[in-house]
């Protein structure tokens, strides 16, 4: 239930929101065991192969003359430049790859109370949970919520492809934004839908910057454009709207938050609800295995109080990595844990879970074609922020 810390940097920052990058080893120690892993062997072959497809060279320049030769030389250097970073990126990618591949192999797998959609309690790790949720000491996962697909109609699910499949119509594959922001990886790619031009007003009067949180000046700036670029409004009385078929976002909000039943999963009503969604988050793949370990900083482009993320296209293993360790030394380790989210499925992350806690993904699919649609609801201000969550994190962490 627990995996030994890789330093800070590697677990807690997704890999491309550093600009620049040196090649990187393969991990030490032993490859996690197959039997072990929620993923398959096929997932170790993949990463192997980019791992050999990133150590690949090209050939050499054509000989050339004169300022034909001098064009031909720069225009060859920019692009091996370029070579040099796409193996950078991709040996980075495998070995991020296989380090999640590692800690999902130990990490403890969570069950889910079928009426609540709350973990059920397990002991061993930091704590031991109780039936209300809370540990005897800090519990990384409490306030995560499954909702399993007998709780989200075929009809709701629908709708939520409805509404998914309508911000990539709007927003178009060239105007998504780098999941991980403008400099790194163009894989993955997301687009928001925010719920009426009022809720986009109420992002912009907040703390919220639309950038990379390590990012500053001309950077964060370029990171913002992309995501503004990335935007479009979900209005319900959109006048241009004359398809009947074309769901009502607001509806659709609030038909999910009925399925999850806040009260019920120990979850505030008043933050779940459609009145306080913000935006919906289309997200992509496109090709990409895994999503790094990562978390949602509040004042940046990881807004929102709750989010809720639904399983739009593939299956996946979810990842939750707490943020503190315990042990010293050698001994030092971080407590890992795991669950499955079939296609159809959605999660919750609230208070520790989404606050104190880092996740990942691993998709099933070894091309990569899963899809997801985040809710983000609610905005911190900046004393919520910092004392529920930045003040957690440290400053390498940025």
């Amino acid at each position: 239930s627990r995996h030994r810390r890789h330093g800070s940097k590697n677990q807690r920052q997704h890999p491309c929101h550093q600009r620049q990058r040196q090649a990187v080893a393969p991990p030490a120690g032993d490859e996690a065991e197959t039997s072990k892993s929620p993923s398959s062997a096929r997932q170790q072959q993949s990463a192997a192969a980019a791992m050999s497809s990133a150590s690949a060279s090209d050939g050499g320049p054509t000989p050339a003359s004169g300022t034909a030769a001098a064009a031909s030389s720069s225009a060859y250097a920019s692009s091996s430049a370029s070579t040099v970073q796409d193996q950078d990126l991709a040996m980075y990618e495998a070995r991020d790859l296989q380090d999640l591949l590692d800690i999902a192999a130990g990490a403890t797998v969570i069950e889910f109370d079928a009426a609540t959609g709350r973990p059920v309690p397990v002991s061993g790790g930091t704590t031991t949970r109780s039936s209300t949720g809370t540990g005897s000491a800090f519990d990384p996962i409490d306030g995560i919520v499954k909702i399993s697909a007998t709780n989200i109609s075929s009809e709701l699910m629908d709708d939520l492809r409805t509404v998914h499949n309508r911000i990539k119509a709007t927003v178009k594959s060239n105007d998504m934004a780098p999941w991980a922001g403008v400099g790194g990886d163009t894989t993955r790619l997301r687009a928001f839908g925010f719920l009426g031009q009022a809720a986009l007003d109420r992002l912009d009067a907040s703390s919220v910057r639309l950038h990379a949180v390590e990012k500053v000046g001309g950077d964060a700036d370029e990171d913002e454009r992309a995501n503004r670029r990335a935007i479009c409004i979900l209005d319900a009385d959109d006048k241009d709207n004359d398809d009947d078929t074309v769901p009502d976002a607001v509806r659709v909000a609030k038909d999910l938050c009925s399925a999850i039943n806040p009260a019920r999963a120990g979850l505030d009503p008043s933050t779940v609800c459609a009145d306080e969604l913000i935006a919906y988050q289309t997200n992509l793949h496109n090709g990409a295995q895994h999503l790094a370990a990562h978390l949602d900083w509040p004042l940046h482009e990881g807004f929102g109080r709750v989010i809720v993320t639904v399983a739009i296209r593939g299956s996946a293993t979810i990842l939750l990595i707490s943020g503190t360790t315990v042990g010293e030394g050698d001994d030092e380790v971080q407590p890992a844990f795991r669950f499955h989210l079939r296609e159809g499925e959605a999660y919750v992350l609230s208070d520790n879970a989404r606050n104190k806690t880092l996740h990942a993904v691993l998709a099933d699919d070894v091309g990569g074609t899963r899809e997801s649609l985040n809710l983000r609801f609610g905005i911190h201000t900046d004393k919520e922020a910092e004392e529920q969550i930045t003040r957690h994190w440290p400053a390498d962490t940025m």
